[in-house]
């Protein structure tokens, strides 16, 4: 009888779930989430001129944000619009699809290769997830003038909301202000000043983020996005108890002045005797003097003992994840198999005190580091190491100063001596 009862109380309950869910909610779920997504599809659409989408890659922002714009179409496809160059111009398009589909709630899918887009999702040559951007995003709110996607698998963030300057022919010029300040904004060192006093404290830049580096051990990373006025923190930063997040900027001196507290930020020049020892730029060879080709003539011949040819060396910050520090990378390609080898060797990046020039550097040989095979290039490169030794003390050059792509080593024993790079890769994108 007791069972009985437990039973007939199991039913009733069960009874009242289900009428109490028929309470909260009118339809199936199935209806529910269509009629979500056709809700969420009329939203995007109904921007004829397209939506600027403020885009963090990466679950903790530590590459900034970046602008885009994007139209929406009601037969499935995009235009996507960007203000760096991606594997097209800056604010050229690229036109794909997309779609709406329930997955964790109603997510939109950019379902087939976009230029743009998708040039945050590709692996590169050191890291498999690139700049860990997504192509799936989750929905968390869509309205008229608003909506929030967060990335599926990396968690990055997206705002979108309606673009003002005109119909989609203008995006180009729009997008090219993004550009400019950009450009304006690049340095390699920073210094902050809040009501006119100096902080104590070091401002690099990488990517898009900000790095306060108060001591050795102690580092803040402040992403950041650019605006048509200067930029825009990612969330609100106090420093030394003033609170901003947008910076206006002024070209002719070079300073962004906080629109919410008197905090001043000067874009300054890095020393040039310090960029190899304090920057993540990778400067890869091509040209040098005639020692310097002659040199590596010998070290190619040196190689032929491994069936191996010379390409290129880079040189920075070590490109190698397996091995990092810094010094010289030296790439051979294997003449039967075609494929690269690469090769660490550590060097010491010393800054000589010579100011007010600052421009001067020891570079000395320390170590070979990881090869990506068990050949020793060691002896095959040694020629060009002792020059290099014997060539120290160099005078560093370097163009444009504030935001350099051109690196020239000169000896200061021998000015017919000398090597000049190009940017590899660097903390930009």
């Amino acid at each position: 009888m007791r069972s009985k009862l437990y039973i007939l109380l199991l039913l009733f309950a069960l009874q009242a779930c289900v009428k109490d869910e028929e309470k909260v909610f009118d339809a199936p779920a199935t209806e529910r989430i269509n009629a979500a997504i056709s809700a969420c599809k009329t939203t995007l659409c109904a921007v004829t001129n397209g939506w600027i989408m403020e885009y963090y890659p990466e679950s903790d922002r530590s590459k900034g944000g970046y602008n885009f714009i994007c139209k929406f179409n009601a037969n499935g496809t995009v235009r996507v619009a960007c203000e760096m160059e991606t594997h097209i111009s800056a604010g050229d398009t690229s036109v794909s699809t997309y779609d709406l589909i329930a997955d964790a709630g109603v997510v939109l899918s950019f379902n087939t290769y976009n230029e743009v887009l998708h040039y945050f999702t590709e692996p590169d040559a050191y890291d498999i997830d690139g700049y860990a951007g997504d192509h799936e995003f989750i929905i968390s709110e869509a309205t008229p003038n608003k909506v929030v996607l967060i990335g599926k698998k990396h968690g990055s963030r997206a705002l979108l909301t309606p673009y003002t300057g005109g119909d989609p022919t203008t995006w180009k010029t729009y997008l090219e202000q993004f550009s400019a300040n950009d450009y304006a904004t690049r340095s390699l060192l920073y210094t902050v000043r809040v009501g006119g006093n100096a902080l104590p404290v070091k401002l690099t830049r990488s990517f898009r983020a900000f790095r306060f580096a108060y001591s050795d051990v102690e580092e803040e990373i402040v992403p950041y996005i650019v605006t048509t006025t200067g930029i825009k923190l990612y969330e609100p930063l106090t420093i030394a108890g003033n609170t901003v997040q947008h910076f206006l900027l002024d070209k002719a001196t070079g300073i962004l002045t906080g629109k919410e507290s008197n905090v001043v930020i000067k874009i300054a020049a890095l020393a040039t005797n310090r960029i190899l020892s304090e920057t993540n730029i990778i400067w890869e060879l091509y040209n040098g003097s005639s020692s310097v080709i002659n040199l590596l003539v010998t070290c190619n011949a040196n190689l032929d003992a491994f069936r191996e040819s010379f390409l290129t060396i880079l040189i920075g910050d070590s490109p190698l994840i397996n091995a990092p520090g810094r010094g010289m990378v030296f790439v051979n390609e294997n003449d039967t198999t075609g494929r690269q080898e690469y090769s660490q060797f550590f060097f010491d990046f010393t800054p000589v005190d010579d100011a007010p020039a600052n421009n001067i550097m020891e570079m000395t040989y320390k170590e070979a580091g990881v090869k990506s095979s068990k050949n020793d290039y060691y002896a095959a490169f040694k020629p060009f190491f002792d020059a290099i030794k014997a060539k120290s003390p160099y005078r560093v050059e370097v163009d444009p100063v504030m935001n350099p792509r051109s690196l020239k080593l000169i000896s200061r024993l021998d000015q017919s001596f000398f090597l000049e790079f190009v940017t590899f890769s660097s903390d930009d994108i």
